[in-house]
């Protein structure tokens, strides 16, 4: 791993690509990089290989929904890859290495959605900037910005989650807000769009908000979701829950992650669960959409996973990373472009 002594601490599934930061706050990436996504100062192709992104150091977090990743490193929030209509990060219609957005110094977190992103200030106070035609910015109007707004009213923020083209906080006096769409489809019609934040029913009491893709959970003593349920990523009978619903066949939670139609828990025993589209085998299965949630073979001592369009990843304890699912643009990091329902390890 370049012969340093970093080793794996955080690991993320974007849209095609993944990214790894390191304990000393570097971060890998590797996948497609039409957009710049992979960091590396240039746009198209992808990689099936890790690749270090050198304009970044002392990385904290890093958060990546579509084809746009941010991450919460020196100096604040730094964005690149897809920016359509310059409204993400200052420049084109593609930023193909880390950019420092301006007025974001004392970010604590940041998230991001389909085209818009949110970071949450030590005050609690949230900012969203990006698409807001369907009012994710929270601003109560469905207007665009490039600059980073205040959501109000809203309270002291303690954790954040972005989708599609919806916005959600976990308040401090308890509970979740959204904003954005709230429907299960981008293509509906904007008339119950929450422009404002707007409380989620059955949230009090969360300890973390979650974002997948047109649905959300929260942690409790268990998982509760809501949201689109068409790929059984809620595991209730509907196809649309407004409200928080217990998320039965996990017990014994240590980490969640949210990918597009699809989720996987980190047990405290160091199995890793995982439910919904199984399609490209992103649940560790490939076939019919999976529920309730069921182990992913071969992996015994994770400590973190995480889920995004086709493919999933996790850590193991040894700092091994290691990916399943699709691999059309070599998200699994093998070196090749071969599909696996299996976890297969990352080659450094």
């Amino acid at each position: 791993m370049a012969g340093d002594c970093e080793v794996p601490a955080e690991i993320h599934a974007g849209r095609a690509t993944s990214y790894v930061r390191m304990s000393g706050g570097s971060v890998w990436s590797w996948g497609e990089n039409g957009a710049g996504q992979l960091g590396q100062g240039i746009s198209g192709g992808s990689s099936s290989k890790p690749l270090k992104i050198e304009a970044l150091a002392g990385v904290k977090q890093v958060a990546a929904h579509s084809d746009h990743v941010c991450v919460l490193g020196s100096g604040g929030v730094w964005c690149w890859g897809k920016n359509e209509g310059s409204l993400l990060i200052p420049g084109g219609a593609s930023v193909n290495t880390p950019t420092l957005l301006p007025g974001l110094d004392q970010a604590v977190e940041v998230a991001v959605g389909g085209r818009h992103a949110c970071a949450r200030l030590v005050t609690g106070e949230v900012r969203c900037w990006g698409d807001g035609k369907r009012g994710q910015l929270g601003q109560g109007k469905r207007e665009d910005s490039s600059t980073p707004l205040v959501v109000a009213p809203l309270g002291k923020a303690i954790g954040l989650a972005l989708w599609r083209a919806r916005s959600c906080a976990l308040l401090e006096q308890g509970g979740v807000v959204c904003w954005g769409l709230r429907g299960a489809d981008e293509e509906v019609g904007p008339e119950g769009d929450d422009l404002t934040p707007t409380p989620i029913a059955n949230t009090q009491g969360a300890s973390e908000v979650l974002g997948g893709d047109f649905f959300g959970c929260v942690r409790t003593e268990g998982l509760r979701c809501w949201g689109a349920n068409d790929r059984k990523q809620i595991g209730t009978g509907v196809s649309f829950e407004v409200a928080a619903k217990n998320l039965v066949g996990l017990i014994d939670i240590s980490q969640v992650a949210l990918g597009w139609r699809h989720g996987c828990a980190v047990l405290t025993n160091g199995l890793v669960k995982c439910w919904g589209a199984s399609h490209e085998g992103q649940t560790g299965q490939i076939g019919e959409d999976l529920f309730p949630p069921d182990t992913v073979p071969a992996l015994l001592d994770a400590v973190q996973v995480s889920a995004g369009e086709g493919h999933s990843c996790a850590l193991l304890s040894s700092g091994e990373a290691w990916c399943w699912g699709r691999n059309d643009r070599g998200q699994l990091g093998q070196g090749n472009q071969d599909p696996t329902p299996g976890p297969v390890q990352v080659v450094w």
